[in-house]
């Protein structure tokens, strides 16, 4: 193995640990919202996020109108009113907390720090190239992963194969068959970096069923014990 790409959300960066911290924060000021359990309020915010999320890569909706909309859909569901005040007031809140608790998940950075004497290490996400600098850099990594391949600037998205040939290209060419993806999502990490001829290793926290039989994906419930990750990553060690 020559090279390693990593997704970012829910890979490096714990955005659902900030998702789930600025939700709260919002049951706290909003009563209709405090009735839905946290979880099943995550959950459906999560579906509105992946709903909307294409429209804002394209470039036809802001982020932070993006995020407005979510609350708006989430006040209108539970019945409560949907002024433009109270829409506002959550989605401020949401994000000054989001913001707050902006962590990097257990073990990604002391990973990347692991693997960069040994591979070239990589970013590719769905996403903007300025956000991604942001949580790099509250991740600790923002001066270790110096190659960052968003879909913003690259023109194409995950799971199109082209992203990640674009990405191990800016690696110095490394051939895709010496190359491995690092993510937490199915559709678009492990079924593109299979398109695009690489190894694939899932990060399933959830310990969610996987779509079918595929020997060249394993699947990891975290980043620990390091040693044991990092030899699984560079194909010296297969799990059993």
């Amino acid at each position: 193995t020559e090279a390693v790409l990593f997704d970012l959300d829910d890979t490096l960066f714990d955005h659902q640990h900030s998702c789930r911290c600025g939700l709260a924060a919002v049951q706290k000021d909003v009563t209709s919202l405090a009735q839905v359990p946290l979880p099943t309020l995550q959950g459906r915010y999560n579906e509105l996020l992946e709903e909307l999320y294409p429209a804002v890569l394209r470039g036809e909706v802001t982020r932070s109108d993006a995020l407005r909309i979510r609350f708006r859909r989430l006040l209108l569901e539970v019945g409560s009113g949907a002024s433009e005040q109270d829409v506002a007031a959550a989605s401020r809140c949401y994000w000054t907390v989001y913001r707050e608790n902006r962590r990097p998940l257990p073990g990604a950075a002391a990973l990347v720090h692991m693997l960069r004497p040994t591979v070239k290490v990589g970013v590719v996400t769905n996403g903007d190239l300025g956000d991604t600098d942001v949580k790099l850099r509250l991740c600790a990594l923002g001066s270790v992963i110096g190659n960052v391949i968003a879909s913003v600037q690259a023109g194409c998205q995950k799971p199109d194969s082209r992203i990640f040939c674009v990405a191990l290209r800016h690696l110095g060419g490394v051939d895709s068959g010496r190359a491995v993806m690092v993510g937490d999502t199915w559709s678009t990490d492990v079924s593109g970096a299979l398109a695009a001829g690489m190894r694939a290793v899932w990060l399933n926290r959830g310990g969610n069923m996987r779509p079918g039989r595929f020997p060249a994906v394993q699947g990891i419930r975290s980043f620990l014990p390091l040693s044991m990750v990092r030899a699984l990553i560079l194909g010296v060690r297969r799990q059993r």
